[in-house]
């Protein structure tokens, strides 16, 4: 048996978007299935054999075909730039002469998409 490392570069921290893996033989036959942590994931699968790695984050798949040899890294890289998360923020604007009127209605562009 061999320790082989799978890094993915791309993913999220911790639990937080994290990569589906999934590890089959030659023979099409699942040896292993699950999820990455801090987009890392560590296997013992035998030695001195083809391997085809599936993995996916979001809408993005990773397929790539490895020959594992004693102790191995594998380092793949989720093409996207950047996470983006939503986040919700709630403020009161106030009218700058009346510091105590809050603004019921009206609209507020921060950036240009």
């Amino acid at each position: 048996m061999a320790c082989v490392t799978f890094i993915f570069n791309g993913t999220g921290i911790g639990d937080y978007l994290q990569a589906k893996v999934e590890v089959y033989d030659l023979l099409n036959n699942k040896v292993y299935e699950g999820i990455t942590k801090n987009g890392r994931l560590k296997l013992k699968i035998r030695n001195r054999k083809f391997y085809s790695i599936r993995a996916s984050l979001l809408k993005e798949t990773i397929k790539q075909t490895i020959y594992v040899n004693n102790c191995n890294k594998f380092f793949f890289t989720f093409r996207r730039a950047t996470i983006n998360i939503n986040r919700t923020t709630t403020f009161i604007l106030t009218d700058s002469n009346y510091r105590n009127l809050p603004i019921a209605k009206g609209e507020i562009l921060l950036w240009q998409k």
